[in-house]
């Protein structure tokens, strides 16, 4: 609005019929001039107050605040913890504020020259509780406010009228046999609070307890240490404080024997042929533990057609389980297809006999060597045999002589 023109027009006051005043124009301008005034001073007023209401509101932090601010939930409790500030020169302290029951609570913790601190804090309930935590100095410096929520467990206490929430996690409970152990498993879908109490006699005659949290994670535990191929029975309960199962499981299993890869250093090995003319191909290279070097049918002179041979002494009998094969080292060409595994006590009756082809029927022989493959190539005995000798034949391959890396057997003494 044009307020010059707006007073020009206001000029002429009328008193009634055909009586006017006429006010002078200089005193107009005047007017108009401190009703600018009036107006410009009433807007720095109220710009000068919300400055004034902005700055009040902004507060100043002059302290580090705490880092790695953290709640921790616990049986009746919250357990904060974080990491202090690096203050230099004088001491601090930690406000922890939070409601409880309608009143603000604070805690004043003093953490000296820890790098860290911990407060629990006591609830009964299981309320949602945002903490606040502020550090100050003597001076009235403060830092910015962290804050954290977090809330406490309480047990739960089963439902009688459901049944014996405990008797339904211990029908759940098996166990298995495994290498020199046993295997514990359980199911425990609403995550109940319990403990699983198995309890067995060792092989020195010894009464065996163990626990396990019937809420964790992966629900199982194994129980190490028990001899192999010896039946041990197993008492199991479930147990909350004063409250558990109605009665107690019996459960029996046979851990097995740990198998692994037999140590080479004593053994020997003599082949059908063996090249040492072109090349290093003796058969002692074959349980060197090196695949670069290689066991190679003989290729000189009479050449060795197939079917081709080698029997390794393990110099004492144990209980061989499988066997591995590795080609030469980058060879994608030599190794052989088909293949026998066979194990004797005496090295000369071979009762224990498997072929390894890839028509055969049995998903446990169906194995075909792949030579495009570096690494141990597994051969599995479908039942473990006792021997002290072991015998790979080659029974077919693109070539007339036989080339592998590195042979291993695995078993338990």
């Amino acid at each position: 609005m044009n307020y010059w023109n707006f007073f020009r027009r206001e000029s002429l006051f009328s008193l009634g019929n055909n009586y006017h005043i006429h006010i002078n124009s200089k005193i107009m301008k005047s007017l108009y001039k401190l009703f600018v005034i009036v107006v410009i001073a009433s807007f720095c007023q109220v710009f000068v107050a919300c400055s004034d209401s902005e700055e009040e509101e902004i507060a100043v932090y002059t302290l580090p605040a705490v880092n790695q601010l953290r709640a921790e939930s616990g049986e009746d409790m919250i357990t904060l913890s974080w990491k202090n500030p690096s203050i230099d020169g004088g001491t601090y302290y930690v406000e922890v504020e939070f409601e409880k029951e309608d009143q603000t609570e604070t805690l004043k913790v003093e953490p000296g020259t820890e790098s860290g601190s911990t407060v629990e804090i006591p609830v009964a309930d299981q309320k949602v509780y945002k903490f606040g935590v502020t550090v100050f100095n003597g001076t009235g410096e403060r830092s910015e406010e962290k804050t954290v929520k977090g809330k406490a467990l309480t047990p739960e206490v089963p439902d009688e009228t459901e049944g014996n929430v405990y008797d339904a996690i211990l029908e759940t409970v098996n166990i298995y046999g495994a290498a020199n152990s046993a295997k514990v498993i359980w199911d425990n879908p609403d995550n109940r609070a319990a403990t699983i109490l198995v309890s067995y006699t060792d092989a020195s005659g010894n009464s065996i307890e163990k626990s396990a949290d019937a809420a964790s994670v992966l629900k199982e535990m194994v129980i190490s240490g028990l001899a192999a191929e010896v039946e041990v029975v197993f008492t199991v309960s479930v147990k909350n404080g004063e409250n558990g199962s109605s009665f107690s499981k019996t459960l029996s299993a046979t851990p097995k024997h740990l198998v692994e890869k037999l140590e080479k250093s004593s053994w020997t090995v003599s082949a059908s042929s063996e090249e040492t003319v072109e090349e290093d191909g003796r058969a002692v290279n074959l349980i060197d533990g090196n695949p670069e070097t290689y066991w190679r049918s003989r290729i000189s002179g009479d050449a060795a057609v197939y079917p081709h041979y080698v029997v390794i002494d393990l110099k004492e009998v144990v209980t061989v389980t499988a066997i591995s094969l590795e080609r030469k080292w980058g060879d994608k060409v030599h190794s052989s297809w088909d293949n026998t595994v066979a194990v004797s006590l005496d090295g000369e009756d071979w009762n224990t006999s498997y072929d390894y082809y890839l028509t055969q029927t049995d998903p446990q022989l169906k194995i075909e060597f792949n030579r495009g493959k570096e690494g141990e190539q597994m051969y599995p005995l479908p039942t473990p045999a006792k021997g002290r000798y072991v015998r790979l034949t080659c029974k077919r391959a693109s070539k007339t002589f036989a080339v592998f890396g590195e042979m291993s057997v695995y078993g338990y003494r």
